[in-house]
């Protein structure tokens, strides 16, 4: 088609189910102009007079304006003659992405100031989308398309329901409809300036109308609050809850970029930010994953000296080796000192010897075969065949008294120090062969079953553990020893270890 009544040089720029709309030229005038020209046959020609009546009742800046109505004689054709936008839809506007939020308000408090004009009028637009807002400026936009608009006198039973499903409101697929309807629309718009995506969408009028009952999806956090609220209000599923009317939120959003935007980030006002306690399910500070309660350990320890918190490149894991390991050095030399002191004090034994010897004693053991080969008692010295005489000493009384005394402490201790030592030496004579650490809990075990207020047996009883892997039974030993001894810090620390090794 070139040519339609007095306008010439035809261009097709749209097309719809009913209609399509062309940009001509007026002959005389050399102004362009939109015919939107409807489909020989197209139902109810009536409707489509209808449609200009609703659209010419409305004067306002921006309600695209109908010029003149007319038919083609050839084609018998109906067309309306209206304004031409030059700067397209709000639909390409749309196609890079989303829109600023100063430029969201500012477009949709045009479209809800001339809704508030139809309203007042008494006309409802009932297809507002994208497609039906025209930019006849960079910030300027009217809206056009009243085709599918009612008014308050116009029964919903005459018309079946028609319109786009992912803009309608949900009482419009009752067959119900109202000024709550084009506020639903508004929102949408709004909604999808922001996040750059249909608000509703889905593969069939059913999925579109379950993604309604769903709600909204969230607006980027970045969305002014007070704009989130608004989108909120105007999305509500009854039409009862939004906005009384289209002037109310116009004002709202004209009022939005001229005051201070509020401090924090935009949450929406329905979601409530929680964290729960993993172990106790309270609900606590975000951050936090577990409360004060639960981050205490069970047991009350005495206080202790803690060492410094390790460097950040030496992780807890890598340093509990090395610690447990000195901790089980230091307590099995500490047993086995507790095992093998006599009596009396090392000052108070004879000295058969004036000269003067220097011991070297050997480093600590730290492994637990040299712990083993450390338990074990040092073998005898050989006795030189003709050793060399000495001069025999007077026999007088105060020397045959240190020779008694002598002689007891050369005796072993009472039996309960001679259970001990068989404690440890039983299983030590098997020191190089495989599982020589449960045969020493075993002895340990029968040694404190007949004294069980051996603490030294039962710490010792807690590293052989702790050497087999099983930390809880340590633990169980170790807390026996807090019961009975509650300022023993050697117990406390291992048990401290523990329970860090176990986090």
């Amino acid at each position: 088609m070139r040519q339609l009544g007095k306008y010439i040089d035809l261009q097709l720029i749209g097309s719809g189910a009913s209609a399509c709309v062309y940009r001509g030229m007026h002959r005389e005038l050399k102004a362009w102009r939109a015919l939107k020209v409807f489909a020989p046959g197209s139902w109810q020609s009536r409707r489509r007079l209808d449609e200009a009546m609703y659209q010419a009742r409305v004067e306002h800046p921006g309600i695209v304006q109908v010029m003149d109505i007319g038919r083609d004689p050839r084609h018998r054709q109906l067309y309306l003659v209206m304004e031409y936008a030059p700067h397209g839809t709000l639909r390409q506007r749309l196609e890079p992405g989303t829109l600023e939020a100063e430029e969201v308000c500012h477009l949709a408090g045009q479209m809800a100031r001339a809704l508030a004009a139809a309203h007042s009028k008494g006309v409802w637009h009932l297809d507002l989308k994208p497609e039906n807002v025209l930019f006849f400026a960079p910030r300027k936009i009217k809206i056009g398309d009243f085709g599918l608009a009612r008014t308050s006198r116009h029964s919903p039973q005459q018309e079946p329901v028609v319109g786009t499903p992912g803009y309608m409101a949900p009482e419009q697929f009752e067959g119900r409809h109202g000024p709550a309807s084009d506020l639903w629309a508004l929102g949408t718009i709004i909604h999808e300036m922001l996040t750059g995506r249909a608000c509703f969408a889905g593969q069939s009028v059913a999925d579109v109308h379950s993604a309604m009952q769903a709600g909204p999806p969230p607006l980027p956090p970045e969305v002014d609050l007070r704009l989130a609220r608004l989108v909120g209000d105007l999305l509500q599923y009854s039409a009862a809850r939004r906005p009384a009317s289209a002037d109310e939120v116009a004002q709202t959003l004209e009022a939005i970029p001229q005051a201070p935007e509020p401090a924090g980030r935009n949450l929406r006002p329905t979601v409530q930010v929680e964290n729960h306690c993993q172990q106790c399910g309270r609900q606590i500070p975000l951050g936090r994953r577990r409360c004060p309660e639960c981050d205490q350990p069970n047991l009350q320890l005495p206080a202790i000296t803690t060492p410094p918190p390790p460097p950040p490149r030496r992780t807890l894991a890598r340093m509990a080796r090395p610690l447990l390991t000195i901790a089980l050095g230091l307590a099995v030399a500490g047993g086995l000192s507790w095992f093998w002191t006599p009596g009396g004090s090392p000052s108070e034994q004879p000295q058969t010897s004036t000269a003067t010897t220097t011991v070297i004693a050997p480093p600590p053991p730290t492994t637990p075969s040299e712990i083993v080969s450390a338990s074990r008692p040092a073998p005898a010295m050989p006795t030189p065949r003709n050793p060399a005489p000495r001069a025999a000493a007077p026999p007088t009384a105060g020397a045959a008294a240190a020779k008694a005394a002598a002689g007891a402490r050369r005796w072993p201790a009472p039996r309960h120090r001679t259970s001990r030592a068989a404690a440890v030496l039983h299983p030590l004579d098997q020191a190089r062969r495989p599982g020589q650490a449960r045969l020493a809990v075993a002895a340990f075990k029968r040694h404190l079953a007949e004294h069980p207020d051996h603490l030294g047996a039962r710490r010792n009883l807690a590293l052989l553990y702790l050497e087999l892997g099983d930390r809880r039974s340590a633990e169980g030993q170790l807390k026996t020893i807090l019961r009975s001894r509650p300022r023993d810090v050697d117990a406390a620390s291992l048990l401290e270890l523990i329970h860090r090794m176990g986090r």
